[in-house]
């Protein structure tokens, strides 16, 4: 499971969650832009 949170304006927080396989890379790309399930195993 990958987390990501991020702290937004007036008392508010983002949350993602990733359940899948990855690397624990602290200010790295969560996720890689592209066509939907382009990169899927």
């Amino acid at each position: 499971v990958g987390m990501g949170q991020k702290e937004g304006n007036s008392y508010t927080s983002y949350t993602v969650c990733n359940y899948g396989p990855g690397g624990n890379v602290e200010n790295g790309e969560m996720y890689k832009a592209g066509k939907t399930c382009s990169a899927c195993p």
